[in-house]
């Protein structure tokens, strides 16, 4: 868990703006370090770069928790303890970004199939109303009902199939 808030912790928004923007993220826009102000201020290609880092910092701690230990609520633990990290980054001063990119990657890692509906879905409200406010709080609403719901549905298929035997 400590490993997943430091991953988290790091921020690519910063580093990037920074390096090859000579800007500070946190100082411009809307002076969060997320990916949403990173695609206003630095534009798309770094944008874009942000976006997929912070996508990769919630899928690699939780991919290698799950390799490593193999306990799905310790994997659930690490990931909250990396959106945490990028929430309240001690290499921040406990300032962060929304999670709402780190989370999809956590997400991800943990039920593919449910990560890929809400990525859909997040695209097709954010093509539809342009507010990434409401795709990401929309999305977060429904990742624990998808989660359920298919939970339930891979239940009722392996029990039928076990049925069958």
């Amino acid at each position: 868990m400590v490993l997943g808030y430091l991953v988290g912790s790091l921020s690519p928004s910063v580093f990037l703006g920074k390096l090859f923007k000579g800007v500070d993220l946190r100082k411009q826009g809307s002076g969060n370090a997320g990916t949403t102000n990173a695609f206003r201020v630095l534009g798309v290609k770094m944008g874009t770069a942000v976006l997929v880092a912070d996508l990769l910092k919630g899928v690699i701690p939780v991919v290698i928790a799950d390799l490593v230990l193999g306990e799905p609520i310790v994997t659930v633990l690490v990931a909250l303890a990396t959106v945490a990290g990028h929430n309240y980054s001690i290499f921040l001063r406990g300032k962060g970004g929304k999670g709402v990119a780190t989370g999809a990657g956590a997400a991800i890692a943990m039920m593919p199939l449910v990560g890929a509906v809400l990525v859909g879905l997040f695209l097709l409200l954010l093509l539809t109303t342009r507010i990434v406010s409401i795709a990401s709080i929309a999305c977060t609403v429904m990742l624990p009902v998808m989660a359920i719901v298919f939970r339930s549905r891979s239940r009722t298929s392996s029990s039928a199939a076990s049925c069958r035997r």
